[in-house]
């Protein structure tokens, strides 16, 4: 469901699939057209259907304002948990809220990579030429070695194309993206090995780190926190 930021909630219709989680089957993706300050709300039936019930009944309690969209998620799960899952649902129920705050173009920075170790060399500029225009020097070294780290996965394993993303909000998020399904894992190395160090890097100098499916390929990620500014 899609909450709007009036407090309307609108049940979206996507392409049926396997459940989130389940990795290996293909599924189609759906782009929706969202307001900042929307909300995402997705659970399993659970949630909306009691025994001897009519689920219709659950969704429509579900999309009829329960939800303020001023609400940080946090608060808009205890409502929806504390109104829909009383004593009478016996079943398990999941609940994820997510809200679309936006961010501003100019924080935003996106890259497409020729697929060749030369593409190594320019992400790091890229970064710290970025990293300069946002003001957070104090940054740029580590950011840099972390990418050229990421970017050399990428190069070695993409089909045609890598992209590098730089997202600058309370945090700076970095997002290298390939065509190569395969995910990464992060395995133990020893002293002198010659490969498997980039993750084990990006895992201790990171604040936080990993990697996700794409419609094709993936994206390895990782964050840094920020001084407030």
């Amino acid at each position: 469901m899609l909450v709007h930021p009036d407090g309307r909630g609108e049940l979206l219709e996507i392409p049926t699939g396997a459940p989130i989680g389940v990795g290996g089957v293909p599924f189609v993706a759906k782009k929706i057209d969202v307001t900042d300050g929307s909300m995402l709300v997705l659970c399993t039936d659970g949630l909306v259907e009691s025994r001897g019930g009519d689920i219709g009944e659950g969704l429509a309690a579900l999309c009829g304002n329960l939800i303020n969209p001023k609400q940080t998620p946090e608060e808009a799960c205890d409502t929806v948990l504390n109104t829909l899952h009383s004593q009478g649902r016996q079943d398990d129920a999941a609940l994820l809220v997510a809200r679309f705050d936006g961010v501003p173009p100019t924080e935003v920075a996106t890259w497409r990579l020729d697929v060749h170790p030369r593409s190594v060399r320019l992400a790091r500029t890229l970064v710290r030429e970025q990293l300069v225009n946002w003001g957070l020097t104090g940054f740029t070294e580590r950011a840099e070695l972390l990418v050229s780290e990421l970017v050399t996965n990428a190069v070695r394993v993409a089909r045609t194309e890598v992209q590098l993303q730089l997202i600058c909000t309370g945090k700076l998020l970095v997002e290298v993206s390939d065509d190569n399904h395969d995910m990464p894992s992060l395995e133990p190395v020893e002293p002198f090995d010659e490969w498997g160090r980039g993750l084990n890097l990006v895992a201790t100098l990171a604040d936080k780190w990993g990697t996700a499916r794409k419609a094709v390929g993936k994206v390895v990620y990782f964050e840094l926190r920020l001084p407030r500014r």
